[in-house]
């Protein structure tokens, strides 16, 4: 006679779990900053002439070479129409986009193990022995 018994035979199976994905998607969002602009503006500054001051050299008063200079100007264009002109500039705000990288994104698998009881029902035989009485 042989007498047979079940084994517990425990093993793993892979089974997946979940998928996951990376989606890159473009947003729009409001930014607003602060930029500092210059405009140039017409300033005239009218000086009044002081009693006694002469539009030429009389060669008695002593004259630095740029204040006798403006003297002969000044008398070269007395009663002369004269045009002057001046430019004026401003700045505008000017936005230039730049694409600059972040971050990187990598994905990756981890495994993890755990130990895990498992329990289950197993049969054996059992051989008794009897005594026949004749």
């Amino acid at each position: 006679m042989t007498r047979s018994e079940e084994r517990l035979l425990v093993g793993t199976e892979i089974h997946e779990t979940e998928r996951v994905r990376l989606i890159k998607k473009v947003v729009t969002e409001d930014a607003t900053v602060t930029v500092q602009i210059r405009r140039e503006e017409l300033v005239i500054e009218r000086t009044a002439v002081i009693d006694g001051t002469k539009f030429y050299d009389d060669g008695e008063t002593s004259y630095t070479d740029a204040e006798r200079q403006r003297l002969y100007d000044a008398v070269e264009t007395a009663f002369n129409e004269d045009v002057i002109e001046v430019v004026l500039y401003e700045e505008k705000p000017r936005i230039e986009m730049d694409i600059v990288p972040i971050e990187r994104i990598r994905l990756s698998r981890s495994a993890q193990s755990r130990d895990e009881v498992v329990e289950g029902q197993v049969r054996k035989e059992v051989i008794e022995t009897e005594v026949i009485e004749p």
